[in-house]
């Protein structure tokens, strides 16, 4: 006869309760809800006094496990903790009930459970938990754990995990688990996520469900910002929404009624940028939208390493405050992965293959990369990261980096305005509720008029635009139109900062100064190229200047969109049996009704 069959053979005691002269509602509530799970006081042969609850939970009521039962179904059920004093009363209660109760003879249901093996008392042990297992997009298995009274998202793989498994078993059984039982388990666990589990899509730091936005706070309670239309709000219970690595940390509790000017006080922005500013920082907060990469650049003394420190307390706190952009892409991956708010600091030079993951890192284009090296499993990597780059001079000088960016140019401080990092960083911390605070509030502003925007024109980061427009908005009033004016001046700084650094464009840019077209063939160009080079002092020996003609015009291809946007054009012809490169330039086109005007003008009114 199996524990189930015994308890249905038990005589159910009157579930009615004498309240009279109680008043406490924890007891009412937890007792009712006991009465609900069918819970059956009663004893064994040995008078242990006992209490059935479902179809095949036994708890001793001298023991701890009852207790800490009560007290976790409690908190999950009513988000509340059930205080201690209920709990003993409700134990004294259910004493009562139970020495009046049927006798339970264990003796079967004790010698099967001593032939289960410990993997299989672990398995049915887990099964009470309350686990929810599932996997995540890249089939990596999780559990989703009842902690206390709240719940947590763990890697099943995870060496706490593991301890979870074990001090559960110990707990119950009073004795240790071994090694090759826990492997057993959490291996069936793992299965069990991956076959059956549902595929649940995982985010860092910040997420989107139902229209709303949430960011996790990082702290023990599993607690997350919920941020609407309007609205700001602690979630105590976001559900399946993040996970977390060992280096994040925990958050401040943001504190609403903060002025978003504010953050402006901890960061040298040169006089025209400040708008801007602030729209990048309020929109590494919105999940899932390609953010431009952050350029800070200003000369020695500008405290371009303290701004991102203050800007990584801000938008993503970590045990690394700062980090070092690596030369390797795999290593890069890895660290995007793990990271929303990316500051790299310090960076002296960025390689082609690295711009071009950088750039992936912004519009969210995924990266492939092996998933062991033993076998031909690939893992594709997609993210949206919120970029920062910062050097004496900037340092991102390809074209696809620079279109994807923004440059933010720091003053420097002075010997009289100068702090000490100590000072700044304690005003920074009594600052940082106020500041976050102050971001969730303009970013809630910001949703309710998000749906308003509708732009004529968009930059290759549309979404950015609009939500730019709406938070500068939020900001100011007409701070809209003040975002778009910075937001053209700053791309046309993007624009000339990438043909001065281009080899070739700014020697187009050069052959184009005093004519309206040119014609030639590859080969023709590259020899005007290296003369107009050896002229404005370009080193023709750097690996990225073309040293043949087919090269050259895929160094064009690089920069043919910044040269547009200078006015210079580029088509390709044939003449005969020739490819030809023709060239015109805008800005140096006279119209007719230019021409009419000269010929028709007093000499006087000529403009020379």
């Amino acid at each position: 006869m199996n524990r189930l069959e015994q308890i249905k053979k038990i005589t159910k005691i009157n579930d009615e309760l004498e309240l009279e002269g109680m008043d406490d509602p924890q007891v009412i509530k937890a007792y009712e809800f006991l009465q609900e799970m069918q819970m059956i006081p009663c004893k064994n042969k040995q008078g242990a006094e006992l209490v059935a609850v479902g179809d095949d939970k036994i708890f001793n009521l001298a023991g701890d496990e009852f207790p800490d039962f009560l007290s976790a179904t409690y908190a999950n059920t009513f988000e509340e903790e059930l205080d201690q004093s209920a709990i003993n009363e409700i134990i004294s209660l259910l004493k009562v009930k139970a020495r009046q109760g049927e006798i339970i003879d264990y003796a079967e249901e004790e010698e099967e459970e001593s032939k289960r093996t410990q993997a299989e008392k672990l398995l049915k042990l887990t099964g009470g938990m309350g686990l929810t297992l599932f996997h995540d997009d890249y089939m990596e298995p999780f559990a989703y754990i009842p902690i206390n009274a709240h719940r947590e998202v763990w890697v099943t793989k995870d060496k706490n995990f593991k301890y979870f498994l074990a001090r559960a078993y110990y707990k119950k059984f009073n004795r240790p688990l071994n090694n090759e039982a826990l492997a057993q388990t959490v291996s069936v666990l793992e299965s069990q996520a991956l076959f059956d589990g549902e595929k649940i899509s995982l985010n860092l730091r910040t997420a989107e469900r139902d229209g709303n936005f949430y960011y996790d706070l990082c702290n023990e309670q599993w607690e997350a910002v919920r941020i609407s239309s309007g609205k700001v709000e602690i979630d105590n219970d976001p559900g399946i929404l993040f996970r977390r690595y060992n280096h994040q940390a925990e958050q401040v509790m943001p504190v609403p009624g903060g002025d978003i000017r504010d953050i402006l006080n901890f960061f040298r922005v040169k006089p025209g940028c400040e708008l801007l500013f602030l729209i990048y920082v309020v929109s590494c907060f919105i999940p899932d939208i390609p953010k431009p990469c952050l350029i800070i650049y200003g000369e020695k003394g500008a405290a371009k390493s303290t701004s991102f420190q203050l800007l990584k307390l801000l938008i993503d706190p970590s045990g690394l405050e700062m980090l070092t952009l690596p030369k390797d892409t795999g290593e890069l991956i890895r660290t995007l992965n793990k990271h929303l708010f990316c500051p790299f600091d310090n960076v002296s030079g960025i390689s082609a293959e690295i711009s071009d993951e950088l750039c992936k890192a912004v519009t969210g284009a995924g990266t492939v990369r092996r998933a062991l090296y033993s076998n031909d499993d690939d893992i594709v990597f997609q993210y949206k990261r919120c970029l920062a780059i910062n050097g004496i001079n900037n340092v991102a000088t390809r074209p696809d980096l620079l279109d994807r960016s923004v440059l933010i140019e720091l003053e420097r401080i002075t010997e009289t305005d100068r702090q000490t990092m100590g000072k700044i960083l304690h005003d920074f911390e009594a600052a940082r509720p106020a500041l976050l605070g102050a971001v969730f509030d303009t970013l809630a502003n910001a949703m309710a008029i998000r749906p308003d925007v509708n732009l004529s024109v968009h930059t290759r980061l549309a979404d950015f635009d609009e939500w730019g427009y709406a938070i500068a908005e939020a900001v100011e009033n007409g701070g809209g139109e003040k975002f778009l004016r910075q937001f053209r001046e700053n791309r046309a700084a993007q624009n000339e900062a990438a043909i001065e650094s281009h080899p070739v464009a700014s020697c187009i840019i050069k052959l184009m100064e005093d004519q309206t077209e040119w014609k030639g063939t590859a080969s023709e160009l590259l020899k005007r190229v290296e003369d107009i080079a050896e002229d404005i002092r370009v080193n023709t020996k750097d690996r990225f200047f073309p040293k043949a003609g087919h090269v050259l015009v895929r160094r064009l291809k690089e920069v043919k969109s910044n040269l547009e946007e200078a006015g210079i054009h580029l088509n390709n012809l044939r003449e005969g049996n020739e490819k030809i490169l023709h060239f015109t330039n805008e800005k140096n086109k006279v119209s007719e009704e230019d021409i009419e005007k000269l010929l028709t003008a007093e000499e006087d009114e000529l403009p020379y």
